[in-house]
């Protein structure tokens, strides 16, 4: 399954999920199987500095078919909707946890 989880810091594993969704600096696109995680890829958020950012961020998320689940602490609405209309969960909350804990505590959520 692959994950994308907003970060301040460079997309590492131990790196911290960013606070607001459209404000983060990078996207790491994790993917996870069997309890193995390697990032993939590090996407800019290119949308940082634009109006409507985080749904314009969402859209570019959701034209990625091999995108399956984003992990965030916090996103406006208008994202949310973007994502789960290009048939990708969301799952929100995941506050003060790096990018790998965010995505075993959603997979423990998930059980």
């Amino acid at each position: 399954m692959r994950y994308l989880l907003p970060t301040l810091g460079g997309g590492k594993l131990d790196d911290e999920v960013a606070r607001y969704f459209g404000q983060a600096a990078n996207f790491a696109i994790i993917f996870e199987k069997g309890g193995k995680f390697r990032v993939e890829e590090v996407v800019p958020n290119t949308y940082k500095k634009i109006e409507f950012l985080g749904e314009n961020t969402a859209r570019l998320a959701a034209s990625r078919k091999d995108i399956n689940v984003v992990l965030a602490d916090n996103m406006v609405d208008d994202s949310r909707k973007a994502l789960e209309n290009g048939g990708i969960k969301v799952s929100l909350g995941h506050h003060r946890v790096t990018l790998k804990q965010a995505i075993k505590d959603y997979l423990k959520k998930k059980a």
